[in-house]
C-alpha cells in the first residue's frame, strides 16, 4: 500500500535537515590564516596554534576549522605538547663521614649503587625556623672534590608558610657527594633587614637559630633518561593596569586572554615581600562576573637572594583574567609586568598533494567537529614530535564573514524546525492509520 504523497514529502524534508544540520562554512568565520609550509602529502602534519588564534577562539577550539583551496572541510586533531608522566625515582644516600665544626656540618655520601642521573639533594630534616647555605661537591673518590652547586635552604614556618630543603644540581653521575651547610644569617645594613608585619605576625630573618641542625637523611630524585624540553609559549604584558580594591589589596587587570594558563611571571620591583596571589577569570569585563579560580605565592627574601615570582596555575581558558595581590597590612607591590605561559597546542591534519589550506576561526557557539581523525592520531609525544613543522601565516579578517549567519541561531531553528516535522509526520501518520482502519469491514459505524 502507498504512503500519501504528503508523507513522502515530509520524509524527504527531514532527511535534508538532517543531513544538513549544524553544517559550517567559509561565511562562519571571523578571521582566516594561512597554513604555510612545506607539506608532503598523505602524511600527518604538525601545526604550531599562535597566540592570536588560540585567544580567537572559543574554548575548546569549537569554533576552529581547517579548509583547503577547494573548499571542502578538512579533519583535524589538536593535542597539547605533553609527555606521559613518569613516577618519580629517588634514593637515599649513604653518609660515609659526618663532622661539624663550629657552624658548618660536612657530610660525605655515596651513592647506593644507582646508576642513573642525580637532579638534587633534598635534606630530610624535622628542624625549623634556620637559613643555611650550602654547597654541593662531587668527586668520582672521596679525596677529589669539584664545586658543582651552592644555594640557601631555610625554614621559616613558625613565621610563614615558607621551607625549602631541595637544592637543584647539574646532572651527574659520580659516585660521591661532599655537602657543606654553614648559616646564611649574615650581618646587613639596617635598611636591608628583612622585617615586615604579615597579618597579625611580626616577621625578621634575625630572629632564625643558628648552629647544628638536625640531619635525618639525604635523598636525591634520579634521571631516567634525557627528554626533549617541554615548550611554553608566552605573551608578556608590560606595565599593567593595577588598581588597590576597599580591602586594600592589589587588582592587576590582564584583560581579554582567552588562554589555557599554564604559569605566570611577575616582574615585581619591591625589596622584599610574601604575598598571596589569586586568579580571578570572568567571562565578561564586569566586576561581577569575576570568580577566584586559582591562588599561589610569591616572595622576595633579599637577605638570602631568594625570590619565586613564578604562579603556577594550570588552568583551561577563560575569557578574562585578573591578578589579586592579598595586600595585608604592607604597602603594594609595583608590579612592572606579567608574563603568562601556557603549553604549546598542536593541530595535526594530513595535507593532500597541489592543496593549500586555510584555517578559519573565531565563530559564534559552533558544535565541536567530530572528526575520525581524533583517534587516528593519538597523545603519544614522541610519536606526534617526529612529524614536520608548519605555521600559521598571519590573521586576517574573513572578507567572506556573513554577521547575520548565527550558527547558535541556525541550530537552534532547525532544531525546533526538526521537532515540529516529527510532530506534523506524527499526526499525518496516525490520520493515515486511522484511515486505513476505516476501510477495513467491521470497523465503519453502522
Amino acid at each position: 500500500m502507498k504512503s500519501p504523497k504528503c508523507i513522502r514529502f515530509i520524509l524527504i524534508i527531514f532527511i535534508g535537515i538532517n543531513g544538513t544540520a549544524f553544517a559550517v562554512d567559509h561565511s562562519d568565520f571571523r578571521l582566516k590564516a594561512p597554513v604555510e609550509g612545506d607539506m608532503k602529502p598523505g602524511i600527518p602534519l604538525r601545526l604550531a596554534l599562535s597566540y592570536k588564534v588560540i585567544a580567537e577562539t572559543s574554548p575548546g577550539f569549537t569554533d576552529l576549522r581547517l579548509f583547503d583551496d577547494l573548499g571542502r572541510e578538512i579533519p583535524y586533531v589538536i593535542h597539547m605538547e605533553r609527555r606521559a608522566k613518569q613516577k618519580p625515582r629517588s634514593f637515599t644516600w649513604k653518609v660515609m663521614n659526618y663532622n661539624n665544626n663550629h657552624d658548618t656540618q660536612t657530610i660525605i655520601l655515596e651513592r647506593p649503587g644507582i646508576a642513573d642521573a642525580v637532579l638534587d639533594v633534598e635534606l630530610i630534616t624535622t628542624d625549623r625556623d634556620f637559613n643555611k647555605a650550602i654547597e654541593v661537591h662531587a668527586g668520582d673518590d672521596p679525596g677529589s672534590w669539584k664545586l658543582i652547586a651552592a644555594g640557601v635552604l631555610f625554614d621559616f614556618s613558625s613565621h610563614i608558610d615558607l621551607r625549602r630543603t631541595t637544592l637543584k644540581i647539574p646532572e651527574t653521575h659520580t659516585r660521591y657527594l661532599k655537602v657543606i651547610l654553614k648559616d646564611n644569617i649574615r650581618p646587613s645594613r639596617h635598611e636591608e633587614k628583612m622585617s615586615f608585619r604579615y597579618k597579625e605576625l611580626e616577621f625578621s630573618l634575625s630572629g632564625q637559630k643558628t648552629g647544628e641542625i638536625k640531619i635525618d637523611r639525604f635523598t636525591s630524585r634520579i634521571s631516567r633518561k634525557r627528554t626533549e624540553k617541554l615548550r611554553l609559549d608566552q605573551v608578556i604584558i608590560s606595565s599593567p593596569r593595577t588598581s588597590i580594591d576597599r580591602e586594600g589589596d592589589t587588582i592587576v587587570a590582564l584583560g581579554h586572554l582567552n588562554l589555557p594558563v599554564e604559569r605566570m611571571l611577575l616582574g615585581v620591583n619591591n625589596r622584599y615581600y610574601y604575598r598571596h596571589v589569586e586568579l580571578w577569570v570572568g567571562k565578561t569585563a564586569e566586576d561581577k562576573s569575576y570568580s577566584l579560580a586559582a591562588r599561589d605565592t610569591i616572595y622576595r627574601i633579599p637577605d638570602i637572594s631568594e625570590e619565586r615570582n613564578t604562579l603556577f596555575f594550570n588552568m583551561k581558558s577563560y575569557g578574562y583574567m585578573r591578578l589579586k595581590i592579598i595586600n595585608h597590612d604592607n604597602p603594594p607591590l609595583q608590579v612592572e609586568e606579567v608574563k603568562i605561559q601556557w603549553i604549546r597546542r598542536n593541530l595535526y591534519f594530513i595535507p593532500e598533494e597541489d592543496r593549500g589550506y586555510v584555517l578559519y576561526l573565531g565563530g559564534r557557539n559552533i558544535r565541536s567537529p567530530q572528526y575520525d581523525l581524533q583517534r587516528l592520531i593519538p597523545d603519544k609525544y614522541s610519536k606526534l614530535m617526529s612529524y614536520a613543522e608548519c605555521k600559521v601565516g598571519a590573521l586576517k579578517k574573513n572578507e567572506a564573514y556573513s554577521p547575520g549567519t548565527d550558527p547558535q541561531l541556525r541550530a537552534r531553528f532547525e532544531k525546533y524546525m526538526f521537532a515540529g516535522l516529527v510532530i506534523l509526520l506524527v499526526c499525518v501518520l496516525g490520520f493515515w492509520v486511522f484511515r486505513l482502519m476505516m476501510k477495513i469491514p467491521g470497523n465503519r459505524s453502522s
